[in-house]
Order: C-alpha cells, then sequence, then structure tokens
C-alpha cells in the first residue's frame, strides 16, 4: 500500500513538472516566435547600425541589470514563508529604483567629461533598467509561487507590444524606435505580472522594514559573491559589444548583434524556461532527483542544439541573407561562427542554476573571471590586429572552450549519470559538428 502511494506521488510529480515545463515552454515558444517573425520586416525597417546602437544600448543594460539589484531577486526562492519571499522582492524592488537613478547620474556625468563615449538612448536608459529589473523580480516571485501561466503571459504580452510598437515607430522613421519600442514592451510585460499574481496586494498585507534588513543581512552572500560573479558573466557578454564600437563600424556591430540576438532566442526560449524550474527543483530535491532531471533536460536540449548547429554552419549565411535581406547576409556568417559556442550555452546554462542551489556562487565566479578576462583580451587584441569577422570568429571558439570547461564541471557538480551508448552517440556527432565547422571556417578564410 505505501509503494502504491510513493508511486502515485511520484506520478504527480513528474506530472507537474512536465505541466510546468509545457506552460513554460509555449510561452517562451509564443513570445520569441513574435520576434522571429518581426524581425523579417524590422530588418526591411531599420538599418544595421540602428541595430548597431540598439546593441551597445541592451549590453549597458545587461551590465546595470545586475548591478542594481545585489541579486536578491534570485534569493526571493530560497525563505520557506511567503511573507519573506514578498519582503525579498520589496528590497530587490528598492534597490533597483535607487541603483538605475545614481549608475543614470554617472553615467551622464561620464559622457559630458568623456565626449567620445556615445552611449545611443541614455535618456532611456535608467527607465529600461528598472523596468527590466522588475521583470526579473516578478519573474522571480512568480517562480517561487509557481505561477507559471504569470510568466508566460507576461513574456507573450513583452513580445507583442515590443514587435507592434517597433514597427510603427520604424514606420514613423524614429530612429531610436528599437529602444523605444523595447521600454514600452517591458512596460507591458510589467502589467500583465501585476494584474496577474497580484503581488501589490500582498505586500501591503506582509511588508516589515525591520524584517527586510533581517533578510538583506540572511542572504547577504547574494551581492557579496553572486553578484560579482554575474556582473563578470555580464561583462563578458556585454563588454566586447560596447568595446567593438571603438575598433569597428556600426554595420558590423549591427550584424554582431543581430547574430547574437537570434542565437539567443533558442536560449531564451529554452533553457531560461528550464533553468527557472531546475533552480526551484534543484533547490529542494535531494541530489539523486536532481540529477535525473538535469538528465532529462540535456536529453532534450543536447539534439536541439546539434540540429540548430548544423543549419547554421551550412544553411544559415544564405538563408539569413534571404529572409533580413542583402545587407544582413554577414550576419549568417557570424551565427555559423558561434554556434557551437551557442549549443553548450543551450545545454548547461538551465544546469549552471545548480551553483545557485548548492551555494557554489565563488566556483561559478571563478569561471565567469576566467571568461571574462579571455573574452576581453580577445577583443583587443582582435580589434588592434584582426578584421571582424576573425575577431568574431577568435570569440566563438574562445567561448566554446570555456564553455566545455563549465559544462564539464556542472555535469560532475550534479553527478549526471549518462550511459556509455549515450557517450558514444554524443562523441559521434559532437564530431560531426566539429568537422563541419572547421570546414566552414576553411572556405571561408
Amino acid at each position: 500500500m505505501i509503494d502504491r502511494i510513493r508511486i502515485t506521488l511520484d506520478k504527480l510529480q513528474q506530472s507537474n513538472i512536465t505541466r510546468h515545463v509545457v506552460t513554460l515552454g509555449l510561452g517562451s515558444f509564443v513570445s520569441q516566435l513574435i520576434p522571429i517573425v518581426a524581425s523579417l520586416i524590422l530588418s526591411r525597417i531599420y538599418s544595421p547600425k540602428a541595430y548597431g546602437d540598439w546593441g551597445i544600448f541592451v549590453s549597458y543594460t545587461g551590465i546595470l541589470i545586475v548591478l542594481v539589484s545585489g541579486k536578491y531577486e534570485l534569493a526571493i526562492l530560497r525563505p520557506s514563508r511567503k511573507v519573506g519571499a514578498l519582503n525579498l522582492v520589496v528590497l530587490s524592488t528598492l534597490l533597483a529604483f535607487t541603483g538605475s537613478f545614481c549608475f543614470f547620474l554617472l553615467l551622464y556625468l561620464l559622457c559630458f567629461l568623456m565626449p567620445e563615449i556615445i552611449i545611443p538612448g541614455l535618456n532611456y536608459l535608467p527607465l529600461y533598467v528598472f523596468m527590466t529589473c522588475l521583470i526579473q523580480i516578478y519573474n522571480g516571485y512568480a517562480n517561487r509561487t509557481e505561477q507559471y501561466d504569470a510568466i508566460a503571459r507576461s513574456s507573450i504580452s513583452r513580445s507583442l507590444s515590443q514587435a507592434g510598437s517597433r514597427i510603427i515607430l520604424g514606420g514613423l522613421r524614429y530612429e531610436s524606435g528599437l529602444i523605444i519600442g523595447a521600454l514600452l514592451g517591458t512596460i507591458a510585460g510589467i502589467w500583465s505580472f501585476v494584474k496577474k499574481i497580484h503581488i501589490i496586494r500582498d505586500i501591503r498585507r506582509s511588508f516589515s522594514f525591520r524584517y527586510m534588513c533581517k533578510l538583506a543581512h540572511v542572504y547577504r552572500y547574494f551581492p557579496f559573491f553572486q553578484m560579482p560573479s554575474a556582473l563578470l558573466n555580464s561583462l563578458s557578454t556585454n563588454l566586447p559589444l560596447i568595446l567593438m564600437a571603438f575598433y569597428f563600424n556600426k554595420d558590423q556591430i549591427g550584424c554582431f548583434s543581430m547574430a547574437i540576438t537570434l542565437l539567443y532566442l533558442p536560449v531564451t526560449l529554452i533553457s531560461n524556461s528550464l533553468g527557472q524550474i531546475f533552480y526551484k527543483k534543484a533547490s529542494d530535491w535531494p541530489p539523486e532527483d536532481t540529477a535525473k532531471l538535469a538528465h532529462k533536460f540535456l536529453k532534450l536540449t543536447f539534439p536541439i542544439g546539434l540540429a540548430m548547429s548544423l543549419f547554421l554552419i551550412w544553411g544559415g549565411e544564405h538563408l539569413l541573407g534571404f529572409l533580413l535581406g542583402n545587407l544582413w547576409s554577414t550576419t549568417g556568417l557570424y551565427a555559423a561562427y558561434l554556434s557551437p559556442w551557442i549549443w553548450l550555452i543551450l545545454c548547461f546554462s538551465p544546469l549552471g542554476m545548480i551553483f545557485d542551489a548548492l551555494d557554489k556562487q565563488k566556483t561559478e565566479m571563478i569561471l565567469n573571471i576566467c571568461l571574462f578576462v579571455s573574452r576581453i583580451v580577445v577583443i583587443i587584441a582582435g580589434g588592434s590586429l584582426l578584421a571582424a569577422h576573425q575577431t568574431i570568429l577568435l570569440y566563438g571558439v574562445i567561448g566554446t572552450i570555456l564553455w566545455s570547461l563549465e559544462g564539464y564541471i556542472i555535469y560532475r557538480l550534479i553527478g549526471i549519470r549518462i550511459t556509455t551508448r549515450e557517450k558514444r552517440f554524443a562523441f559521434i556527432f559532437i564530431s560531426i559538428v566539429l568537422l563541419s565547422w572547421s570546414i566552414k571556417i576553411w572556405y571561408t578564410f
């Protein structure tokens, strides 16, 4: 009788996970399908230079988002009681608002003292940073309360509003249409969250300033360890594009930005959804169950990344040039150079939440330091000595090597068990991708 009850509970547990994955996956699919379709129109409305400006703007945003909230939004899952999570929501929001305003003043002063530094859309930057932080905070709270339908609806609302406003503003010849459209989309995503999860009402009932300060101390390792690690990771992702502006023209930066945007769509579509669920379960489950879940996720992401990499290597350049327009043919070449790196991110990015679940932030920080230093060296050395496409290829090679190392560490840390047959197939397919990649590089040089 007890065994039957245990089996029934296991089935219900697996059913809940499947439902959560499907809900987030479907929401992410729709929310990412919208910008894919919209990009076919936007690429003919906006020039590569406009996308270069957008890429620089969003790179500054990606760096500032990590700094302003202290990464306390990741701690929302940790308190045992709901009241603790709500007070962490308030703490993260206050830090995000204050930090966004302070960094805006610093950047404005920097641009005034050093006119050679030009930040596109500077006036919109603080509001966009704050709004994006709110999305992450509400996302964390909805994840804690398992309101995955709210996350899905918010993502769809954000994508629809962003795509529609960008097309309208582009038709009206607004040069900053990509930036303003993104801001409007973020506001729509926040409004969707507020209506669905009723967070304002719950905060009014639960907020305590003294308790909030206590929680800030209890979870201080998030700003002390997680934030520096996340900052290094964000800098290694976003600073290269900012540095490229000093070496290459806006058209090349725009093509690189478009390539990164398109490549990250499957990462956002799949990895982010899986990562949210994995972090929640890894924080609560025993190691054996966590390892089984990680194995299931790898069996999903590995073949998707394999197909995507082979497609980009052999057909991406011609297809993207056809779909986006002749001005964007270089985007397909850049995407092919970066495809193995994105494959690894797709596989191991959701499982990387294990560092937070097991309080291994120091290990993650060391890995991010290596990633940060290597990428900056590549951009500076490549910008000084090489052409743009050579620099981006080197960037992809270094990213592939370091993410292979991080993936191995994650694999060992979780304790994933892979059968001999699975290892054999993985070796064969990885060899095919690397051989195809090498042939592509040989012919393009």
